[in-house]
């Protein structure tokens, strides 16, 4: 059993590794063609699951370069949204449905990275793995949430949250004792190996 529990945790030991990546995000959105002011451009996509920071970005940048007013940037946002994004007209003031400012400010409310930093963070909290889920599945949406939850946190804090949601939101006690011995393990080995090189590079600069 001891061996079966440690082949399983080795498999799965880089389920922590990844790191959210903005410019993974950028590349996620899909685009669509609108012609305003006689310029053909291609403006993204958002439907409501991909990242807002990036869409917006975009947004922003097509806009500058295409020097849009506020009604060429109002018409391309509104074509832009898709599925629950372009629900967001129900909870704006009809008079104001066409403003490109008003518009956004409703998206960031409810998609903007504090929206989801609080929701990802009450998930993460609450997160019991469910009855017969998959440890790689359970562990991928732990790091999905963890990643939104902690947005700007420092890479090696991050590793350790991950780990304490994984491990407390574990069913089965004997894994969490398993799990968290070993991931606790691999990620001081990992933080020692990045300590001593820095410290051979500070050496190597007073050499």
């Amino acid at each position: 059993m001891q061996i079966q529990h440690e082949e399983t945790m080795t498999q799965h030991g880089k389920i922590f590794s990844g790191t959210y990546s903005f410019r993974n995000e950028l590349a996620k959105q899909k685009t669509t063609d609108v012609t305003t002011s006689s310029i053909k451009v291609r403006t993204p996509v958002f439907g409501g699951t991909t990242n807002f920071n990036a869409f917006k970005l975009q947004c922003g940048l097509v806009a500058r370069k295409n020097m849009w007013d506020d009604d060429d940037k109002a018409l391309a946002l509104i074509s832009s949204l898709r599925e629950a994004a372009a629900e967001i007209f129900h909870i704006i003031p009809e008079g104001k449905r066409t403003e490109f400012a008003a518009i956004m400010d409703s998206l960031e409310r409810k998609y903007g990275s504090k929206h989801v930093k609080e929701v990802s963070h009450l998930e993460l909290s609450s997160r019991c793995q469910k009855l017969n889920k998959k440890i790689q599945d359970y562990a991928t949406e732990i790091e999905r949430l963890a990643n939104l939850a902690y947005i700007g946190v420092l890479d090696d804090v991050l590793e350790r949250l991950k780990i304490d949601a994984f491990v407390k939101a574990l069913r089965d006690a004997e894994l969490k004792k398993l799990y968290g011995r070993h991931l606790k393990r691999r990620l001081r080995k990992r933080l020692a190996s990045r300590l001593r090189k820095k410290q051979l590079v500070c050496c190597g600069r007073q050499a």
